[in-house]
């Protein structure tokens, strides 16, 4: 009985490290696909990480970027509020509060436009 229970344990740490892995590994592919300006690509691993793991705030911050890259702005506002709620104090936090102050900003100046690069680029820049 105790030979069983050894190898239930060792069978359930293997799991949570082998989902770790998996998830480090969407995020880095995620991170490489946004570098290389695969934004659709990227929201995909970055939601594949999120899945593995929601409650990190730097992959849903990562997650939120690319929403802003393929003009689902109103989605990006929700990621970043996440963030806020869930870590203010985290960079991701910091960083999600000037999102959210660009974006309401960017909108109340120049009202909604279809230009996701003109969005991006205006978030882009501090």
């Amino acid at each position: 009985m105790l030979k069983k229970s050894k190898i239930i344990f060792i069978s359930t740490i293997l799991a949570l490290y082998t989902q770790q892995a998996f998830c480090v590994d969407h995020f880095s592919e995620g991170k490489t696909a946004f570098n290389s300006g695969n934004y659709r690509l990227a929201n995909q691993k970055f939601a594949l990480s999120l899945k593995d793991n929601p409650f990190n705030v730097n992959y849903r911050y990562y997650y939120a970027q690319t929403l802003i890259y393929m003009n689902k702005i109103p989605q990006a506002e929700s990621e970043y509020e996440k963030i806020i709620q869930q870590s203010p104090d985290s960079e991701a936090g910091r960083l999600s509060i000037k999102g959210l102050a660009k974006l309401h900003s960017y909108y109340s100046d120049d009202g909604y436009t279809d230009s996701s690069s003109k969005t991006a680029a205006k978030l882009s820049n501090p």
